[in-house]
């Protein structure tokens, strides 16, 4: 292997490892933006679980 193919080699090594890191400040960006669709899912969960909770039948054991 050459020293131009070797450089080469550990440039592509390195652009992979920068490529698979996760940016948590783009991350955060990301959630931030989706927001409203966040809040409208816990929001549909609080529905649906209150809608569970106040009509299934209670069940007693002792």
């Amino acid at each position: 292997m050459t020293a131009e193919q070797k450089a080469l080699s550990e440039a592509s090594q390195e652009s992979l490892i920068r490529d698979d890191e996760i940016d948590l400040f783009d991350l955060w960006d990301d959630i931030v933006e989706e927001k409203v669709w966040a809040f409208l899912g816990f929001i549909a969960c609080v529905v649906l679980a209150s809608v569970y909770a106040f009509t299934s039948t209670p069940i007693y054991q002792t």
